[in-house]
């Protein structure tokens, strides 16, 4: 059965990242943040998921969000 938690949900995300199916992290990410708008975590999972898929501009827009948020986000 599938973890429908939000750790299970960024989990999930990260793994698929982790698997090169990028595209599939960024449609978790995005259903998260349907549900959880300011989870930084999400947002910065989606901005690597954006940066593998090659969209640079995506990804820094998402990652100044997070940095603006929390300046010591690893």
């Amino acid at each position: 059965m599938a973890d429908l938690t939000l750790r299970g949900q960024c989990k999930r995300a990260v793994d698929l990242l982790c698997a090169d199916r990028a595209s599939e992290a960024v449609a978790v990410c995005r259903r998260i943040l349907e549900t959880f708008p300011k989870h930084i975590g999400t947002y910065s999972v989606l901005a690597q998921a954006y940066l593998a898929l090659g969209e640079p501009e995506k990804a820094e827009n998402l990652l100044q969000r997070v940095l603006s948020t929390d300046p010591e986000h690893v």
